[in-house]
């Protein structure tokens, strides 16, 4: 079992966590608030997504293709230090690169990112055995992509 790290950590989203200054915002704008997340599943996997604030309801929805609203999601929290994203590529691991969560395996998963379109990111799993980054909504497989690190 991997030891949780000091410099950052993943917890279930609470509507308190709605204004905390450790929530890794990829986009915080008047209309949306996007931060980093992941899916916890039954069979132990650990999936690193895009996740949504809805700013009246405070809660938070995965932008996944299939999403099972009994499926626990958690926000990443960066305890000191701050995040960025680095180019990487076919399944390179930055010593400092977020662990976003596991496979069905237990491999470790790290948080990806890729630009699909001129203006649309997607987030997703860089999976070291397969040496990309590859999300959800049928996505085709990136060898070149962006890794998501903690800087002290």
């Amino acid at each position: 079992m991997e030891l949780p790290s000091k410099e950052y950590e993943w917890v279930v989203f609470t509507p308190d966590l709605f204004n905390d200054t450790r929530l890794v915002r990829l986009r915080d704008d008047p209309s949306e608030i996007s931060v980093v997340a992941r899916l916890i599943y039954n069979d132990g996997r650990e999936i690193p997504c895009e996740g949504r604030i809805n700013l009246e309801e405070k809660t938070i929805e995965p932008i996944v293709q299939h999403y099972d609203k009994k499926t626990p999601v958690q926000v990443l929290l960066i305890e000191s230090g701050k995040v960025k994203w680095i180019p990487s590529s076919n399944g390179a691991v930055s010593d400092n690169a977020i662990v976003g969560g596991k496979s069905q395996t237990k491999e470790k998963l790290y948080v990806c990112m890729k630009h699909v379109l001129k203006s649309t990111k997607l987030i997703g799993t860089m999976e070291p055995s397969t040496q990309s980054c590859h999300g959800d909504y049928f996505s085709p497989v990136h060898e070149n992509y962006k890794l998501l690190i903690h800087e002290a």
